[in-house]
């Protein structure tokens, strides 16, 4: 009752609907970030014989410095100037949707392969730069919707109770980014490279080649926390004053 929430001596705020729709935005995009942060250098390095660019160590590395450069640029000027011009909801939304197409165009650098390599990189620095400017979009708006969901003196309770799923989405993310790809190695070995037997995965596989699989599915992830986040509050972007 009302005055359980002015003693603040109870776990009310676990069922608020608006705490609890901002801790599941954060954990869902801990989840697929991550998911997609750790597929993407094991394809980068599997053989092209099995979907994958066949990267060296070093090609891997340059990747994530121009990612990692991207962000030290524009980590807190872009989320700062696009969450005052649009509202933290909507710029989340936003950066969730970018991160979904470009996670969906990344099997366009293998098929730039067959032209060119230098295609290929233009294509992965492009998206490098792409995801190092929405990323810090996402987790930083993601964790501010979190602490303005929360009532002041339970901020504390609510930051932890949502770190414990976040750590546990942390914890499982790797293991499905790397099944992914291990699905791709598996699905172009046992269709790709062997003498179709009338199976309907061959089919499947020979019009939308394995390739393209993790990558539509983190896109799908993506796309499903845009829709999530439109539906989160304006009221959000404000601090909870009660």
């Amino acid at each position: 009752g009302d005055a359980n929430i002015a003693g603040g001596g109870s776990a009310w705020w676990r069922k608020d609907p608006v705490i609890g729709r901002a801790v599941i935005n954060q954990v869902g995009c801990t989840f697929v970030v991550i998911v997609g942060a750790e597929a993407t250098p094991i394809w980068m390095a599997t053989s092209r014989t099995y979907g994958g660019l066949g990267f060296t160590s070093v090609d891997i590395g340059a990747f994530g410095s121009v990612m990692g450069v991207t962000i030290l640029v524009f980590a807190a000027t872009l989320f700062a100037f696009l969450a005052d011009r649009f509202g933290v909801t909507r710029s989340v939304m936003w950066a969730c949707a970018a991160n979904g197409f470009i996670f969906a165009a990344h099997p366009l650098a293998y098929f730039a392969q067959e032209r060119s390599h230098a295609l290929t990189w233009f294509l992965m620095s492009v998206f490098a730069v792409g995801r190092g400017c929405v990323g810090p979009v996402v987790m930083g708006g993601v964790s501010l919707i979190l602490n303005n969901s929360a009532p002041r003196k339970q901020l504390g309770k609510v930051n932890g109770f949502a770190g414990t799923f976040s750590n546990l989405a942390r914890a499982g993310a790797p293991i499905v980014g790397g099944a992914l790809i291990a699905g791709m190695v598996h699905a172009t070995r046992e269709t790709v490279h062997k003498e179709d037997d009338g199976g309907v995965e061959f089919d499947v596989a020979r019009t939308f080649p394995p390739t393209w699989w993790p990558f539509v599915v983190i896109a799908a992830g993506f796309f499903a926390l845009t829709r999530q986040t439109s539906s989160l509050p304006r009221s959000l972007d404000s601090p909870r004053t009660s």
